[in-house]
């Protein structure tokens, strides 16, 4: 059987964020039982996903999406299992195969932070692996590597600046990219280089044919739609981890239809080790039986799934199948509370289980009221288990671009009358208004939030709050003055500190900005040791991008 001589992906969804909601929805449906060719339960899960918000809900099934039987939540499923969520079991060659999650998989479902979880799966991400040599896929054996250490290998890299282009990766790494060691990560980087010089000429003169050897497709074909695709996806789930983020390319006055993928520099201490860790360990064993009996590569990639599952943090899954069948009923029950919990943190803080709170959960998810009130009571055992949850959420969301922009904005709204004890109401779909309104005994400020990873306030964006949002709100509203203005982004490019300053100027109104790092510690620390209203308010007209330290320093002052 000819292997795929490049990086294979899945991508039923490019970004991460959503993995959580995934995983509560397979779970809810799947957990412990049989999942090859059975359909109907494929199907169920896609009706989960669409319930829980993963995936575009279909009002009308159409005599084709009823004929694909299930193939939708097949592609899902095996997103799932390319990062070691679940794995699959079978007692003996004659038996049914059941589907269980990995530790990291019922960490996600058990509501636990999902940030270093899927960082440590993305950085673990090998080939060969249990899904790089299913039949589908069958990734070219000489492929033995972390992929995202070496991405992140190219990003520090001298010669590089910096910065990758997806179409880049497509062309020079994904090919090419066979191991993580320094010296393979240098002639990459040597290719790269050479890429940027010459372009497609730049590659070997057989690159078309031996990655499409039906000859159909010209080298700039096969970069721009396949390769493309993978390189896409490799850089969002690369920027998830926070490790890197996507910035326009003017900011480096490169050329780049979709921005390029730079390293966070704030975390350049973690990502050097980072690198060093997952550099040093070994790749797991991914045993292939000569003889290849089936049975015995069904049990191969069982134990490599449960090895790669592993959550960050711990050593071993220990578990054994007979306690994990016990538990599957339960764990489905849980998975779909979770799931609904999980979709009501998308708009609001959960400290408590309320009334209000079993009977949304409960409405939601079709399960019994006494049974959800149990199981939340379990996953919000305390208020700080509740807001942690919810932050963890919310940090997702700031990075997640337009798919989560209402839901980030309500979020916020949520975050000032919840944390902070202000008056706040999300107003951002009333037409040429800011995002969010918020407003104290004495004062009234206006906020804008930007689900991206390098916002930049585009000179478009300075037009809306200079000439649309803060006029409108010059005399005021709900009888205070308006004081300040405020933009909430997962990070900010370099062009966002001169462009707010143009703003300020013109305007003559303090503002700020303020990157989700930074707002989750003020988040934190304000729950901790709360302060009045008025050194929240010096803090918001600072008058450029608010950091880490300034809230060090805030926090300093008030003790």
């Amino acid at each position: 059987m000819a292997t795929t001589p490049y990086w294979m992906i899945t991508r039923p969804q490019r970004k991460l964020i959503r993995v959580p909601q995934m995983v509560a929805a397979f779970a809810s449906v799947a957990a412990g039982q049989h999942w090859s060719s059975n359909k109907q339960l494929q199907m169920d899960f896609e009706d989960k996903m669409e319930l829980l918000g993963v995936k575009e809900a279909t009002t009308q099934k159409t005599e084709r999406d009823r004929n694909r039987g299930g193939s939708g939540g097949r592609t899902y499923a095996a997103m799932l299992n390319s990062l070691g969520l679940i794995f699959f079991h079978k007692d003996s060659p004659e038996a049914d195969e059941e589907v269980h999650l990995t530790l990291a998989g019922q960490a996600l479902v058990d509501q636990e932070d999902a940030l270093p979880i899927l960082r440590k799966q993305v950085l673990a991400h090998q080939f060969p692996s249990a899904y790089s040599t299913a039949p589908r896929v069958n990734i070219d054996r000489k492929f033995r590597l972390r992929p995202f250490v070496l991405l992140l290998r190219l990003l520090t890299h001298a010669d590089l600046g910096g910065y990758l282009r997806d179409e880049e990766i497509a062309a020079c790494v994904i090919a090419y990219g066979t191991r993580h060691t320094a010296k393979a990560a240098e002639i990459i980087a040597q290719r790269i280089v050479k890429y940027r010089e010459n372009g497609v000429q730049s590659l070997d003169q057989d690159f078309a044919l031996l990655m499409d050897p039906t000859g159909k497709k010209t080298a700039e074909q096969i970069i721009s739609t396949t390769f493309d695709a993978i390189a896409n996806t490799a850089t969002k789930w690369l920027q998830y981890t926070g490790f890197a983020s996507a910035i326009p390319g003017d900011e480096l006055g490169i050329e780049s239809r979709r921005g390029v993928t730079v390293l966070n520099e704030d975390l350049r201490q973690e990502i050097d080790e980072a690198i060093e860790e997952w550099s040093k360990k070994p790749l797991i064993e991914m045993y292939e039986p000569d003889n290849g009996e089936e049975f015995k590569i069904h049990r191969a990639r069982e134990a490599f799934q449960r090895t790669y599952g592993v959550k960050y943090g711990s050593v071993k899954d220990t578990r054994q199948i007979s306690a994990l069948r016990q538990s599957s009923a339960a764990d489905r029950m849980t998975s779909i509370i979770s799931g609904s919990l999980r979709h009501l943190y998308n708009t609001q803080i959960v400290t408590e289980v309320s009334e209000e709170i079993i009977t949304a959960v409960t409405n939601h998810s079709g399960v019994e009221r006494s049974v959800v009130e149990k199981v939340l009571s379990v996953i919000i055992s305390t208020p700080q288990a509740g807001l942690d949850q919810f932050l963890d959420r919310y940090r997702q969301m700031a990075f997640a671009g337009t798919s989560e922009a209402i839901a980030f904005e309500k979020a916020t709204a949520s975050i000032f009358r919840d944390v902070f004890g202000l008056d706040a109401t999300q107003v951002g779909q009333a037409g040429k208004v800011p995002d969010v309104e918020v407003w104290s005994k004495h004062w009234l400020g206006i906020v804008d939030t930007k689900a991206y990873s390098s916002y930049g306030l585009e000179s478009d964006h300075q037009l809306r709050m200079q000439v649309n949002y803060i006029p409108q709100y010059a005399s005021g509203k709900h009888d205070r003055p308006l004081k300040f203005f405020m933009y909430i982004s997962g990070g900010f490019a370099n062009s966002f500190g001169p462009n707010l300053r143009k703003i300020i100027a013109a305007t003559g109104l303090p503002g700020s900005g303020i990157s989700v790092v930074p707002w989750l510690d003020l988040i934190i620390g304000y729950k901790k040791r709360p302060t009045d209203h008025e050194r929240l308010l010096e803090l918001w007209s600072v008058g450029r991008e608010i950091t880490r330290t300034d809230i060090a320093d805030f926090f300093e002052r008030v003790a």
